[in-house]
């Protein structure tokens, strides 16, 4: 774990500009996007203390409510961190995994990391420390191409898709689009009845969908 997260105060730039990253990759579901949903794809499933969780909660919706311009909070994170070079790696390092799904990167995500790593000014013996799959996203987002390479799916994630009613070949905004279509359906907020059923069909759709995101920002295949 990098050392901003042990000062959550102080690198609270941070943490806004990684809320606000994966809030816009939520698109037009931003309204279902949930605090529980930005800390699942940035920490995927580390347990984060309850204070720190109280803080980082409060940033978000600082974080949603302000919608600072993207390009401002790479700007203000770069010179607050000037000197702190193996924080911007880590920031950079966690980014490139969140914009990465399925092999493949959108438009929008490939442009803001172009933003960052221009403005984070990393030397050649800084990137010498990427792992050779780190070296290839930098090099990616000088490409026209959005697909790194063709996807495949474990039989565990398998039963996922099929609580989403999807297929492991379906394109991103598919399954993006399945989910909120499901999630809006059965959420507990839009129910009268008993809430017991609905909750539990609520959930199993959310952990569904963020089984699957998580492995795709994670590159992970079976053989």
């Amino acid at each position: 774990m990098a050392n901003f997260f042990l000062d959550i105060d102080q690198a609270s730039p941070v943490f806004t500009l990684l809320f606000t990253f994966v809030r816009d990759s939520a698109c037009d579901h931003i309204d279902l996007f949930t605090f529980e949903d930005a800390i699942a794809e940035i920490f995927l499933g580390i347990q984060i203390p309850k204070d720190a969780e109280t803080k980082l909660r409060k940033i978000f919706e600082q974080a949603t409510l302000n919608r600072t311009e993207f390009s401002q909070l790479v700007e203000r994170v770069a010179l607050d961190f000037e000197q702190e070079r193996d924080t911007l790696l880590s920031i950079m390092k966690i980014l490139l995994r969140l914009s990465l799904e399925e092999g493949l990167i959108s438009q929008r995500d490939k442009e803001r990391m172009q933003e960052v790593v221009c403005a984070f000014r990393f030397s050649v013996s800084e990137l010498r420390s990427l792992s050779a799959v780190e070296h290839q996203l930098i090099d990616f987002l000088h490409t026209d191409t959005q697909y790194l390479n063709a996807p495949y799916h474990s039989e565990e994630l398998l039963v996922q898709y099929k609580i989403l009613g999807c297929t492991p070949g379906c394109s991103d905004q598919e399954l993006k689009t399945a989910y909120r279509s499901l999630a809006k359906k059965h959420h507990p907020d839009v129910r009268v009845e008993p809430l017991t059923p609905q909750s539990t069909r609520f959930q199993e759709i959310h952990d569904a969908f963020h089984a699957i995101r998580q492995a795709r920002s994670l590159g992970m295949h079976s053989s």
